[in-house]
């Protein structure tokens, strides 16, 4: 839905609500409107997750911290050199002595408003730094320009699309209006719960049903900050790897050519004919032990699922393309 079509259902929905109460109608001026729909946004996000970014940064010989984006709440989890870091809290790093090297751990710390990222150990060579988790969205600023976090706002007119999937519209106009009538809260935690449900069924595959737990391995080395996560991916496809044996395809849809696997004995190669993109490409997977990214040319044909040789059982990997 467009940001103007929200906001105009929202003021029908909001009448019709004031008729329903036998209740005056409140004057909303466009800007409030606006707070009140980032307020939303944001609600929705802390609660659900739904926008991941992720963030890459170089290290620096001898430097232990680094400022990281204002767009994080709390990255999820840390790449260095492609190698997944062990979280920690800065009191354990700081009790730490003194070491340089290549980092296995991180913590985060905030101070004056900003995010710091400290390593351990202290890096000794330039390295690239993945960083990845949900974006934190801004409330409405009236002196932030027009292009607001939420969309884009003039002061007097919204344009373009809602910053949220569209299934995310009822709660949205569900969270303004509890703004105005604290009962309809209910409604709105209750839609949330629905919502919910539907990413515990797979639409985001942060947990399946069933006890499996996928770990989300965000495919981009672009510099900033690039969404990642949306919902309704066009490709999807599912397989089941038993080490040392078959890989058997469990779900497939929309490609023009399926993937095809390969087990070299220390990593699966998953072949797509330029189907993968690096910025809208996501690969889950059940196993903690093993890491996922893209490596090929122009990175839209090869990805690897390393295991390095260790015996995993068997691995559940899921690739999903926008």
């Amino acid at each position: 839905m467009l940001l103007a079509e929200l906001v105009d259902a929202f003021k029908v929905d909001y009448k019709f609500e004031c008729l329903k109460r036998d209740t005056k109608e409140i004057y909303l001026t466009d800007k409030y409107l606006a707070l009140m729909l980032s307020k939303t946004v944001s609600d929705l996000q802390k609660r659900l997750g739904i926008i991941e970014v992720s963030s890459t940064l170089t290290s620096t010989n001898g430097t232990q911290a680094y400022s990281i984006s204002s767009s994080f709440m709390n990255p999820k989890a840390v790449l260095y050199d492609s190698y997944p870091l062990e979280k920690k809290s800065t009191q354990w790093i700081k009790e730490q002595y003194a070491q340089t090297g290549t980092p296995t751990c991180y913590a985060i710390q905030y101070e004056d408003r900003t995010a710091k990222l400290f390593l351990y150990p202290t890096p000794n060579s330039s390295e690239t730094i993945l960083l990845t988790g949900n974006y934190n969205y801004q409330l409405y600023s009236p002196s932030g320009g027009s292009t607001q976090d939420f969309g884009v706002f003039d002061g007097t007119s919204f344009s373009s699309n809602t910053v949220l999937p569209t299934q995310y519209d009822a709660a949205m106009l569900l969270g303004m209006m509890k703004q105005i009538f604290k009962d309809v809260g209910q409604d709105y935690d209750r839609e949330i719960s629905l919502l919910r449900v539907r990413q515990y069924n797979g639409e985001k595959f942060t947990y399946e049903l069933g006890q499996e737990k996928y770990d989300k391995i965000p495919l981009t080395y672009s510099a900033g900050v690039t969404v990642l996560n949306e919902d309704f991916a066009t490709k999807e496809i599912r397989i089941t790897a038993t080490y040392g044996g078959a890989i058997t395809t469990d779900y497939t849809k929309g490609w023009n050519v399926a993937p095809t696997f390969v087990d070299d004995g220390s990593k699966i190669i998953i072949t797509s004919s330029g189907e993968f993109s690096i910025s809208k490409t996501q690969v889950d997977k059940n196993d903690d032990d093993a890491d996922a990214y893209q490596v090929v040319g122009d990175e839209t044909n090869t990805i690897h699922v390393n295991y390095y040789g260790a015996d995993y059982g068997y691995m559940t990997i899921r690739i999903r393309v926008w």
